[in-house]
């Protein structure tokens, strides 16, 4: 279990705060009748729809981790380690943010005897990917929804300063300076240790290129499928609500690149800043802004329950598969 450091400690407590205030912002004039009442007649068969768009999400990305996985010639005893485990890696950013690459890879390790730094350096290769796709989805927002894309983005244009070559300077800098105590330690045994380790991360990075030509195609085919899924899980909502039943596809991807803002926000569960980032892009279509909060409130409290099940079926899951590992 890792250990809890003050430093630890005023880092969630500060991303607490962030979502705690954009929660603020987001339900700071929400009319709470109206809100209870959109919940209450929202389609929910459409919401049992989105849970389960977001767990195939879950099942795609494990699929794909196992195919790096092997490609490293690793037995994996089940394939449904690797899904339950990212499912896991959800479930504990609920709690604290951005610590589910961690997470799913020590899981991974007691169920699968995987060591973790290579493990590591396939979850940074899955990382490079998704911003890639990233890349991808901004620029089919502005070429599906130019207008609302250059309203949404010129609001910052004004407030931008000019460019901080004060952290270029330090960062050059540090560079140098790491160079330098590389190279007196080099023969450290604790920096041999931690080349070894970084040694395990390039191999996991390099796991893509040891794929053959028909199965790279097969990444890139559950690559495409998750990120679908990302698009469809908020996009059958739609239809949830009749206050947002009439939105086309193309104004769902903008809401998803509006969604996607809030990745650099790492808020517990993404509580305040999905909200009020799903009452924003919404008010850019023409939504009510109560509308739009009722929608995001329903989007996240849909998908929240989907990550608890899946969080807990996952460690049961893997829990269980490390007991059968040690008893043989």
């Amino acid at each position: 279990m890792a250990k809890t450091t003050p430093r630890s400690i005023i880092t969630y407590a500060l991303f607490l705060g962030l979502g705690g205030f954009l929660f603020y912002l987001a339900f700071r004039h929400t009319e709470w009748d109206t809100l209870i009442d959109d919940v209450r007649s929202a389609r929910w068969s459409f919401l049992v729809i989105s849970a389960l768009m977001g767990y195939y999400a879950y099942i795609a990305r494990g699929f794909r981790w196992n195919m790096l996985l092997k490609s490293m010639d690793y037995d994996i005893r089940s394939k449904w380690s690797a899904v339950h485990g990212i499912a896991l890696g959800y479930f504990s950013n609920l709690v604290i943010p951005r610590s589910g690459e961690v997470f799913r890879c020590t899981a991974m390790y007691r169920a699968e005897e995987i060591p973790v730094n290579k493990l590591l350096g396939t979850v940074i290769l899955e990382r490079l990917v998704d911003l890639m796709m990233l890349a991808l989805l901004f620029f089919l927002g502005f070429v599906t929804n130019w207008s609302n894309m250059m309203s949404m983005f010129s609001q910052n244009t004004e407030s931008q300063q000019e460019f901080p070559w004060i952290l270029v300077i330090i960062g050059i800098v540090a560079l140098l300076t790491a160079v330098l105590v590389i190279r007196h330690y080099q023969h450290n045994p604790l920096f041999l240790r931690v080349r070894n380790f970084l040694r395990g991360i390039k191999e996991g990075l390099k796991s893509f290129y040891l794929l053959t030509k028909r199965q790279r195609w097969q990444f890139v085919f559950y690559t495409f499928q998750i990120w679908a899924m990302y698009f469809f899980m908020v996009y059958v909502v739609f239809f949830a609500m009749d206050s947002t039943s009439h939105l086309t596809l193309s104004d769902g991807i903008f809401l998803m690149v509006v969604g996607s803002l809030g990745m650099v926000i790492p808020t517990p569960g993404g509580i305040g800043s999905y909200h009020f980032l799903m009452m924003t892009g919404l008010a850019f279509l023409g939504v009510d802004k109560s509308d739009g909060m009722s929608f995001g409130t329903i989007v996240h409290t849909t998908q929240l329950i989907m990550t608890l099940l899946g969080g807990v079926v996952g460690f049961l899951y893997l829990a269980s598969a490390e007991k059968r590992r040690i008893n043989g």
